[in-house]
């Protein structure tokens, strides 16, 4: 019977299957194999510890800026018995119904043969509307410059609505009016959303 030496193990390597396999030599050099454990490939791994809206977000926005469309955001609902994947997507100006109509064409397949996600019983594209608060500072490089009604927590000078051009710094987002800025820090602001301009 052959004396297993003590020589150190080689690196470890990985097969084609993803497998694990660890080596060591015996006295006359000859490797032989002492064990291997199965496990998931790496970029499996990385799509593992993404939530689906992140997995959706990181296939589908390209897609969108092909068109040259902005993915905004991937929003999951239950209507009745009924549930819902909706992406969001916007372009500055505005974005069309034929536009919306070509990234979910686009997008559809892609959500349900590569990410493989087909749990849903319906799938949306829409734009984000004027009710949908603007929350990150995406949103504010978004629309700088479009009306939007920011609304205090607490009232300054009697006022808690404010209505104009939307402006912003790191910290702090306003309005414009009559040429001067007028800024409220984020911490103290409870919503701002678009406004219509008739």
């Amino acid at each position: 019977m052959l004396k297993e030496s003590k020589a150190p193990e080689k690196p470890l390597t990985l097969d084609l299957k993803c497998k694990a396999v660890y080596y060591r030599y015996d006295t006359f050099g000859t490797e032989k194999e002492r064990g291997s454990r199965s496990f998931v490939c790496r970029r499996d791994i990385f799509m593992k510890t993404l939530s689906e809206k992140d997995r959706i977000m990181e296939k589908i926005s390209p897609v969108a800026e092909s068109l040259g469309l902005e993915l905004i955001d991937v929003e999951t609902e239950r209507a009745g018995d009924r549930s819902i994947l909706r992406l969001i997507a916007d372009r500055r100006g505005g974005i069309t119904l034929d536009e919306l109509t070509e990234l979910s064409e686009l997008a559809d397949p892609i959500i349900e043969f590569d990410l493989k996600i087909d749990q849903y019983d319906s799938f949306e594209v829409s734009s984000p509307g004027l009710d949908r608060p603007l929350k990150s500072m995406a949103d504010f490089i978004r629309y700088e410059g479009e009306v939007v009604i920011v609304k205090l927590y607490a009232a300054i000078d009697g006022e808690k609505e404010f209505v104009g051009p939307l402006v912003f710094t790191e910290d702090e987002v306003g309005i414009e009016q009559d040429g001067k800025k007028i800024m409220f820090p984020l911490a103290k602001v409870a919503h701002i959303k678009r406004e219509v301009v008739f």
